[in-house]
């Protein structure tokens, strides 16, 4: 499989040793009340590919981290939390049963963990981790602790000499040290992480994000409506003739953005070299 979107890792020669001997090693996925986007497109058929080499899939939902700032009980969340596992069990190509799917709050097992994990680490040190201050609120610490067992949880669970791999992005890395630092304590296996480029919204000013309604692309919407989507995203196009002379910029094209998170590698270096080229013209 061609990584295109990952850019970084940590201790990923475990996961690679798993693969080369085909024995199992456990997969996390995070995920909360949200719509289904593009974002989540790359990451399905990312997890989907890790499956078929012996991955064991652990989808956990956050409902701790709403929680603690709306109220969860009206059923909007876990009907938004369920649709989200119908289409990742869809891009992914793994079917629910074959998955281990728990909501934070609702398990047992969870809970005590992450109660455990509390008394393990100073709030200093979590405030190191994360550069917060001294009016940081007790509400962002229980989120840090939630987020770090999120990732410890297969082998707390189950078999604790089996990796796990977990896939973050950049902002996640406090997370995945905290988890680092619990795991020592805990004597289990520290997560193996790899770290994926964020892909960006329709404006390239911020990331893709559910929040962002106009400038993402929802897997549930019309045709039509993506093709509009898509025809004024933001791009380093020129006027025709110049671009043909000097080429465009490729760098702020957000549909290359996408294709590059999408398609084959040898046709995306063919698109970037085409536009340097001017051969290619932004329409």
């Amino acid at each position: 499989m061609e990584l295109s979107n990952v850019w970084g890792s940590q201790r990923y020669l475990l996961i690679l040793n798993c693969l080369k001997k085909k024995v199992p090693f456990y997969l996390v996925i995070g995920f909360k009340s949200t719509s289904f986007h593009l974002a989540h497109l790359a990451l399905a058929r990312e997890v989907g590919w890790y499956v078929k080499k012996g991955g064991i899939p652990y989808l956990i939902g956050s409902l701790m981290e709403k929680g603690l700032f709306k109220d969860i009980s009206d059923g909007d969340t876990k009907n938004k939390m369920e649709n989200f596992l119908t289409y990742f069990s869809k891009y992914s190509e793994v079917s629910p049963s074959s998955s281990r799917i728990i909501f934070d709050l609702e398990d047992k097992l969870f809970v005590f963990w992450a109660y455990r994990a509390a008394t393990l680490v100073r709030i200093g040190k979590i405030s190191q981790l994360f550069g917060w201050s001294k009016d940081e609120t007790l509400a962002r610490f229980w989120i840090a602790i939630s987020q770090a067992i999120t990732f410890l949880y297969p082998q707390l669970a189950n078999e604790r000499s089996i990796p796990t791999l977990v896939f973050v992005d950049p902002f996640q890395a406090p997370y995945v040290e905290l988890a680092k630092i619990l795991a020592q304590k805990l004597k289990i296996l520290p997560p193996s992480a790899l770290y994926h480029s964020v892909m960006p919204n329709l404006k390239g000013n911020n990331k893709m994000s559910a929040k962002d309604k106009k400038n993402t692309i929802f897997l549930d919407e019309e045709n039509e409506k993506i093709r509009i989507k898509l025809f004024t995203s933001a791009s380093g196009g020129k006027l025709a003739q110049e671009q043909k002379e000097k080429g465009g910029d490729i760098e702020k094209c957000i549909f290359f953005r996408i294709i590059f998170s999408f398609l084959p590698l040898n046709f995306v270096e063919k698109v970037y070299i085409d536009c340097q080229l001017g051969k290619k013209l932004c329409s």
